[in-house]
């Protein structure tokens, strides 16, 4: 139970980080590592977690150099 706790409270964390920092700076991209930094959240740990918000068409997923996760809706 504590599992599915930590995932929701991690999730949670990162999609208002991301709802913020949108706002704030009008940036749209995030990568796992910049959340997990700021957030001083575990990165590997997070990226699964993203991957699944992504897969459930919460966030969307950008691979390559440039890439990363951002809200699939916007941030209001």
């Amino acid at each position: 139970m504590k599992l599915i706790v930590r995932d929701a409270d991690y999730a949670m964390s990162a999609l208002v980080f991301m709802s913020k920092m949108a706002k704030a700076q009008k940036k749209d991209v995030f990568t796992a590592g910049e959340i997990a930094t700021e957030e001083d959240l575990p990165g590997r740990f997070l990226r699964r977690i993203l991957k699944k918000l992504s897969k459930a068409k919460i966030l969307h997923s950008y691979k390559g150099q440039d890439g990363g996760f951002s809200l699939a809706k916007p941030a209001r």
